[in-house]
C-alpha cells in the first residue's frame, strides 16, 4: 500500500523533471559529487521549484502520518 500525495499539493511531473535535469547539469558543472550531490540537487530543486516540491515533501510527510495515526488506531481495536 502506498500514500498518495494530496492533490492540491502535487507538483507537475514535467516541472519536476525539468528542476532535477537542471540541478543535475549545474552539479556536473560546479563538480558537485559524494556527499555534497544529494543537499545541492535538494537544495537547487527547492530554489527552482520556488518551494513547491518542499511543500509537496511536507504535504506527503503529513499525509504519510495521518494514514499511519489511522492504521494504528485501527489495529489497537480503537
Amino acid at each position: 500500500m502506498t500514500v498518495p500525495l494530496p492533490e492540491d499539493a502535487e507538483l507537475s511531473r514535467d516541472q519536476m523533471e525539468a528542476a532535477i535535469a537542471l540541478a543535475l547539469e549545474e552539479a556536473e558543472e560546479r563538480r558537485v559529487s559524494g556527499r555534497a550531490l544529494t543537499p545541492f540537487i535538494l537544495a537547487r530543486v527547492s530554489v527552482l521549484t520556488g518551494g513547491v516540491n518542499l511543500r509537496a515533501n511536507l504535504a506527503l510527510l503529513e499525509n504519510n502520518a495521518r494514514v499511519g495515526a489511522q492504521i494504528a488506531v485501527a489495529l489497537s481495536g480503537g
